[in-house]
């Protein structure tokens, strides 16, 4: 079996790859359509699609998988026909989800836009009604890539975005200028819906059978209901922090969600590259693990925390000195203006103070989900959005939209301290090794900092940053040598993780 760190740094690549094409999509969305009020519509329809296509993804990933791993374990043809009756369950309520949806697009526009009037309003819910249909076959695709991932093929579910991203590019190059958000969004629609296509082949070569049809009576399915509902509602609360922070958003002139939304795209990538990437990888480890002693859960949990920070706390330092200058190499062109790069680059520090509490809750939510425990993080959850809608509310006030950022990242550290102290006490996942643990990441930070800091004064001197080209020269440079004197101060905890 392969090692976690190699098969980490695989999909990293994978990821990458298809993380690059989609950073060239939004650049030239925002090329061709910079930060305008046809943008906002596109994005608040984009935005609602996601919304429910996370809340699925959430639902497949903590209430299917880990019911599915210990199936598997036990007789594959039983897991097999317990995957298609949850297929059959969850393309039901999609259906029934999509109905509703184009019934009431008007009521999601403006719950998410109410800023949103007249024209923009109608655009809006046109192209929601176009977008919906879609979550049908996406649910399908994440419950395939949830399988996959099971089996630990991991390959189709890293790379699934490009499909996407490569019919989108090719619209905007062929046909953007004379088509515009409508037809940016029916290619979106397009890129989507063939994310399937790319799964299909890798799951007949593991050898999965589907099974039709809906067995209530499977101790599997009643299991699957029994998690089904606290997901739900976990999953749902943290898509209530996205409807607010574009309502709120939408309040403060068009442009405003276009802007929130590059700086999170690039936010979101990160999240995607070396949070879910990591933890796709050690939750099935730490599915398993939960069929075995306490102790070797615990390590399992443990060693996916540190497997998480090594990747996360280099990339969060590298993004708090350079936000300014990713915003403008990936997004300052054409329509897109150096002022709304500017404003992206300050959103962009405050969403990536989160990076590291975000990883580390994914993987305790997991664990918790895993060990069939799903009140915890579910309380947890709640409580997080609560924090962040009343932290939205009062600093957006005081900084602008760059405070709903800042607010998502208070509320990511909170929900990490709050499932911190049930997780040592049922999992045990704190000892004295962990704080040694704790000193060698904080090391390794602030030596990777200093590095920076002295980048930030020197390079200047010797290289003039006056073109994109120079910038992205300036930051490559600089990362590799913070990156140089952080594996030097971590390559011990490396070294463990490699074995993992």
């Amino acid at each position: 079996m392969k090692s976690t760190a190699k098969t980490a740094l695989l999909l990293i690549i994978i990821t990458a790859a298809s993380k690059l094409a989609g950073f060239l999509r939004e650049s030239l969305i925002a090329a061709n359509y910079g930060a305008t009020a046809h943008t906002d519509a596109y994005i608040i329809a984009v935005t609602i699609f996601t919304s429910v296509s996370l809340i699925s993804s959430e639902v497949i990933n903590s209430a299917f998988l880990p019911v599915y791993v210990r199936a598997s374990l036990k007789d594959n043809d039983r897991a097999d026909r317990f995957a298609g009756s949850a297929a059959g369950i969850l393309v039901l309520a999609s259906i029934v989800l999509v109905l509703a949806g184009e019934l009431f697009a008007g009521v999601a526009v403006k719950l998410y836009a109410p800023a949103f009037t007249g024209e923009i309003y109608r655009l809006a819910v046109r192209l929601v009604r176009i977008t919906l249909p879609v979550i049908v076959v996406t649910v399908m695709s994440i419950l395939a890539g949830g399988i996959l991932q099971s089996k630990e093929c991991f390959l189709p579910r890293a790379s699934m975005g490009m499909p996407n991203h490569l019919i989108v590019i090719l619209f905007l190059v062929l046909a953007g200028n004379s088509h515009g958000v409508l037809g940016l969004t029916i290619a979106t629609a397009a890129g989507t819906a063939s994310q399937l296509m790319l799964m299909l082949p890798f799951l007949k070569r593991t050898g999965f059978k589907l099974r039709p049809g809906i067995d209530l009576r499977m101790p599997e399915v009643k299991l699957f209901f029994a998690s089904l509902i606290p997901v739900f509602i976990g999953s749902s609360a943290r898509q209530v922090n996205t409807l607010i922070d574009r309502a709120l958003a939408s309040g403060r002139g068009y442009g405003g969600i276009s802007v929130l939304n590059y700086a999170n795209v690039v936010n979101i990538s990160l999240i995607g590259l070396f949070v879910l990437t990591v933890t796709a990888i050690v939750y099935p480890k730490i599915a398993r693990a939960s069929n075995k002693e306490d102790r070797d859960f615990s390590q399992a949990v443990s060693k996916g925390i540190n497997t998480v920070l090594i990747l996360v706390i280099p990339v969060s330092i590298i993004v708090w000195f350079y936000s300014y200058e990713i915003t403008t190499i990936l997004f300052q062109r054409g329509k897109f203006s150096i002022e709304d790069a500017k404003q992206a680059s300050q959103v962009l520090f405050y969403y990536s103070l989160g990076l590291i509490p975000i990883g580390v809750t994914d993987v305790l939510t997991k664990a918790f989900y895993t060990k069939g425990l799903r009140k915890i993080p579910v309380k947890t959850g709640l409580l997080s959005v609560a924090v962040n809608i009343l932290l939205n509310i009062v600093l957006i006030d005081i900084l602008g939209i760059k405070g709903l950022a800042l607010s998502t990242s208070i509320a990511a550290a909170l929900a990490m301290i709050l499932l911190f102290y049930p997780a040592q006490k049922r999992m045990n996942i704190a000892s004295a090794k962990s704080l040694k643990s704790t000193a060698h990441f904080l090391a390794a930070a602030i030596s990777m900092a200093a590095v920076l800091i002295l980048s930030r004064a020197i390079l200047p001197r010797l290289i003039t940053v006056s073109t994109r080209t120079d910038m992205l020269i300036s930051l490559i440079i600089s990362s590799l040598l913070g990156l140089l004197a952080y594996i030097l101060v971590i390559h011990s905890k490396i070294k463990a993780i490699i074995a993992f």
